[in-house]
């Protein structure tokens, strides 16, 4: 009985050198097992669209590495916001989108430690054994300053410039960022801190700050909240208690109070 040829649809960036420089390694080691890769490179919006709509066999994407929040990333899946919506669109039985989105939105709702440990792992493990993602490499995000420049401090995350840190030792207090992944972004997109996307995130960590932040290796550490507390409520809840950095204010000078981050929570959990 003969064989038939498999064929596959390989999309990438035409703007992403990084993406570029392994294509033609990946097409010749696919064609040693049979596989003839049709590789379309594509425009930045075209990208996305494919993206979304699940119009690719093979593609490139990142994940975020440490620090590493199975709780907000895997939620995103459940909308076509990124590929991992259409990656998950055709998996192989007993497996199907909406039983892995209803596990994820389930474990969300667990407040026994050992339960959601218990359930991420059984997740992670499905997802896995699907080989719908497959590492190649590690990557570290290089940083290029002038001389000009002082008291920079490298981020502990992806796309983040941590500007404030920065002093102008000479020369004109006038400072040039251009932040990119693959290649430099022309605009940041919406600037909703309750979404991302790589170009927004840079601008976006800038502009806002959490209660909380992530520290070295994933570790969470205080931001505009300097300390809290998480005690078990009467209805067999949690009760989590923040005491606020104090003097701290908007960029208009309103001051950051109580009222302000009951608005943002709120908004969270009614989006």
């Amino acid at each position: 009985m003969a064989c038939k040829n498999l064929e596959i649809d390989f999309i990438l960036q035409d703007d992403n050198p990084e993406m570029a420089s392994v294509e033609s390694d990946i097409v010749e080691n696919l064609s040693k097992i049979g596989i003839q890769v049709n590789t379309k490179f594509l425009n930045s919006t075209e990208y996305h669209d494919a993206e979304v709509n699940g119009d690719y066999h093979l593609l490139f994407t990142r994940t975020w590495g440490a620090p590493y929040d199975p709780h907000s990333y895997m939620a995103s899946w459940a909308v076509p916001a990124h590929v991992e919506y259409s990656a998950i669109g055709n998996l192989q039985p007993p497996l199907t989108r909406e039983s892995l989105v209803e596990r994820i939105e389930k474990v969300q709702t667990e407040l026994d430690e050992t339960k959601i440990a218990s359930q991420w792992r059984s997740i992670m493990e499905d997802v896995h054994a699907q080989s719908l993602f497959l590492p190649l490499w590690g990557t570290r995000i290089p940083y290029v300053l002038n001389r000009r420049l002082i008291g920079f401090t490298p981020s502990t995350q992806a796309y983040a410039i941590p500007v404030h840190s920065i002093q102008v030792a000479s020369g004109s207090k006038s400072v040039t960022i251009a932040p990119g992944v693959g290649a430099l972004f022309s605009s940041t997109g919406p600037i909703n801190p309750h979404q991302y996307s790589p170009n927004a995130l840079w601008a976006q960590d800038w502009i806002y700050e959490g209660l909380v932040s992530y520290g070295q290796d994933g570790e969470i550490v205080p931001a505009l909240a300097t300390s809290w507390e998480v005690n078990p409520s009467t209805d067999g809840g949690q009760i989590a208690t923040f005491q606020l950095r104090e003097n701290v204010l908007f960029h208009d000078g309103t001051p950051f109070n109580c009222s302000a981050a009951v608005l943002n929570l709120d908004h969270v959990l009614s989006d």
